[in-house]
């Protein structure tokens, strides 16, 4: 027997091919996916029992999973993992039906868990988990209009901390993920607990080209990188502000790699929007993105943006450091020396537009860091920085309109 994954509409199904009669069947379908973005190696969602009997799955929508057990005919039996609300990595025992995986939630940090059929056991965590649970978020979905009128998705959290109470509509961070085919999904989010025990609101958005909603909500971004997701992220601020949950005066958008592509963007096309804009290893130029990174996404641009030289004019256009000019609004970039994915240069050029015009800015570059930070003294240092930034741009300074 050979299963797969096959992509079926707007979503993923579970076939099974019989390498001697030919006939192929159809395991499981419905209104989810089977798998994540391929961009790490070696991720697992799905195994097949040692007796070859059941197929233990995980499947996922809109930022939740769950654990299914196929039966042959198709039966599907949903195996109960509260209070874990996004698992990975299945792996499944080679002589009886126990399974291993990481699970988390927004209030579980990410631990390797064993099912041995009749309940969950913690094998391993990575972090002790110290924070109180009434301090951690209570992430919440919520939708809204985006400029041409399609609707967005995201999970907005309240700021919360226990030992502190604050008066008025709290400061809003709106992030934006990577990829930009990834996902916001419903799992420990450290940098939100960050924030939001600090008194911040904390928006993720998944604007258009997410996974999880959708074949036709991720194939959105085709040809519309650098415009759904700014629109999407720059009304999902916008929406929160209208509905009275921030002060809509104290806004800041922040996102890594892709999302700090989505963030230079955003202050550029709709300055005075947000006070302050955050940027992790940005692009900033889709000219020289696709002849400098790596090979593993040498042609993504091709895809999200459009072939050149035919798309010359759109580049110019979506690319933050053709529009620079119009940056005004307060902007921290941070990078690594070392990122092979989105090169060092991709900053400091936009940067030396933000000194010529006087924009208020802050360019920290981590020595030996890559794509995505990882020394722990340099993420206490970004940290410290962000926080310092946004009280001198954000919540201290003149915010009104």
């Amino acid at each position: 027997m050979l299963s797969y994954i096959i992509s079926r509409g707007e979503w993923e199904a579970l076939e099974v091919l019989d390498l001697e009669s030919g006939k192929r069947s159809t395991r499981l379908a419905g209104e989810f996916n089977l798998s994540l973005p391929a961009w790490v190696q070696g991720r697992r969602s799905y195994g097949w029992s040692p007796s070859g009997s059941r197929i233990f799955v995980i499947r996922n929508a809109r930022g939740k999973s769950e654990l299914c057990a196929v039966e042959a005919d198709g039966a599907c039996q949903i195996i109960p993992t509260e209070p874990f609300t996004w698992l990975e990595q299945l792996s499944v025992s080679p002589v009886s039906d126990e399974l291993a995986l990481l699970a988390a939630s927004p209030k579980i940090a990410p631990q390797v868990v064993r099912w041995d059929g009749q309940r969950w056991r913690i094998v391993a965590y990575s972090d002790t988990s110290q924070i109180l649970l009434e301090d951690m978020p209570d992430p919440q979905t919520v939708e809204w209009q985006s400029l041409d009128g399609q609707t967005a998705y995201g999970f907005f959290s309240l700021p919360t901390n226990a030992s502190v109470t604050g008066d008025g509509l709290p400061p809003l961070i709106v992030h934006v993920h990577g990829g930009p085919t990834s996902s916001a999904d419903l799992d420990f989010p450290e940098e939100a607990h960050y924030f939001t025990s600090r008194g911040y609101a904390w928006l993720e958005v998944n604007h258009r080209g997410s996974n999880g909603f959708g074949r036709s909500y991720r194939d959105a971004l085709l040809g519309q990188w650098g415009k759904l997701d700014m629109e999407d992220s720059v009304t999902g601020a916008q929406a929160m502000a209208a509905r009275g949950l921030v002060d809509g005066s104290r806004m800041t958008i922040m996102g890594g790699s892709a999302g700090g592509f989505t963030v230079l963007n955003s202050l550029a096309q709709f300055p005075g929007v947000f006070k302050a804009g955050i940027a992790l290893y940005p692009v900033s130029n889709l000219f020289t993105l696709g002849l400098e990174t790596h090979k593993f996404e040498q042609h993504y641009d091709e895809r999200l943006v459009g072939q050149l030289p035919q798309a010359a004019d759109t580049y110019r256009e979506r690319s933050p450091l053709f529009q620079a000019d119009k940056i005004r609004d307060a902007l921290a970039i941070f990078h690594g020396d070392a990122d092979t994915a989105v090169p060092l240069n991709q900053s400091q050029s936009i940067v030396e537009r933000l000194r010529a015009n006087h924009v208020p800015h802050l360019f920290q570059v981590y020595a030996g860091e890559g794509h995505g930070f990882r020394q722990p003294e340099n993420l206490k240092d970004m940290f410290t920085r962000i926080e310092q930034f946004l009280l001198e741009h954000v919540l201290f300074s003149d915010h009104s309109r």
